[in-house]
């Protein structure tokens, strides 16, 4: 009986964890270039963790990981805003190191460098991207002209194991312990005036949420039926 309030429990907090997931996928259902965190529940039994109905609840574990499939690509008609077609990832950088996005809504800052939303410097094969004034066209293999004379080209990577970044939050990722393996990518395609939307489908996660919140409470209304009985075992039956 002990066992299944533990059980409960560890369902209970998995439950917590997956509305977590969920909830943050809804939120970023219109952010360009997000990707959707998926929910796994991972379970190790051994003689060691089922002795003790304590550590069943450190048996359980519950933990996310990011779906990197694509999403819908929508015209914008800015200039500025490039969609990359199949695997690949933009390079900013700031004063904490690089990181790689999906999100290409990209912009012209005072200095003239070409800048992402929050002012990370968008990479090129040559570094920093310095735009001067005059008309903006991008190639599909990213080579970046001015009024027809080129400038650079976009530097897009992608990864051996994407799996092993690391969500940093604006649509970011990062490999802070390099174990993803970069690879430069050059048959990278890229569409100027154009925009990656998030892959997230809010009908499904809805749906998730729901069944996620009817878990959780039919885990609950367990946990205090067993708790009932044991109060029951305890107080009335042991007086007999």
């Amino acid at each position: 009986m002990i066992k299944g309030i533990y059980t409960s429990g560890a369902a209970m907090r998995a439950g917590i964890v997956r509305q977590d997931i969920t909830a943050n996928n809804l939120a970023n259902s219109g952010t360009s270039g997000f990707k959707r965190d998926r929910f796994v529940l991972e379970q190790q039994v051994s003689g060691a963790n089922t002795a003790n109905s304590k550590q069943l609840l450190d048996a359980v574990s519950a933990s996310r990981y990011t779906s990197f499939h694509p999403g819908p690509i929508e015209s914008t008609e800015s200039p500025l805003d490039f969609a990359l077609q199949g695997p690949g990832f933009f390079v900013v950088a700031d004063e904490a190191g690089q990181s790689f996005t999906r999100n290409g809504r990209f912009d012209r800052n005072s200095d003239g460098l070409l800048v992402d939303a929050s002012g990370r410097r968008v990479q090129g094969q040559g570094g920093d991207i310095t735009l001067p004034p005059g008309i903006v066209s991008v190639s599909e293999r990213g080579e970046i002209a001015v009024d027809g004379a080129l400038i650079d080209r976009l530097r897009v990577v992608d990864f051996s194991d994407s799996l092993a970044l690391e969500k940093t939050g604006d649509g970011l990722f990062a490999d802070p312990r390099s174990e993803a393996g970069q690879l430069a990518l050059d048959s990278a395609a890229i569409q100027q005036g154009f925009l990656e939307q998030s892959n997230v489908d809010a009908v499904q996660e809805m749906v998730e949420m729901i069944a996620t919140s009817r878990n959780y409470e039919a885990s609950s209304r367990l946990m205090m039926t067993q708790d009932a009985s044991l109060n029951h075992v305890v107080n009335d039956i042991g007086r007999v």
